[in-house]
């Protein structure tokens, strides 16, 4: 959703493919040749690491989810945890007096 893409890491976040392109273009990184197979494997080496940088970005903003739901999961279970251990204390303090009652009623 709309959320997810909020905080979602993409080429404009991290510098782009045309940084890492360079040396790829212009034939100088393959002999400087411009024949159709030199074009035709430069091609194919930008689109290989293009795929590599979009999947390398899925994985981050997977990572960046799951870490996001075990913080959500964490500050819940501990809230529940705050929640409990007030109950505890209640019960704690009503079976204190509870348990004076009986003391003074014994000895009634």
């Amino acid at each position: 959703g709309a959320e997810a893409d909020k905080g979602s890491l993409g080429p404009d976040k991290i510098g782009g493919g045309a940084a890492l392109a360079d040396g790829v273009g212009g034939g100088s990184a393959l002999g400087g040749g411009s024949s159709a197979s030199s074009l035709a494997l430069e091609a194919l080496v930008r689109g290989v690491r293009d795929d590599v940088l979009a999947l390398h970005l899925d994985v981050l903003n997977h990572f960046q989810a799951a870490q996001e739901a075990q913080t959500r999961a964490m500050e819940e279970m501990q809230s529940r945890q705050e929640a409990m251990a007030s109950e505890v204390a209640s019960l704690r303090r009503q079976l204190s007096a509870a348990l004076q009652q009986r003391d003074e009623f014994r000895w009634l």
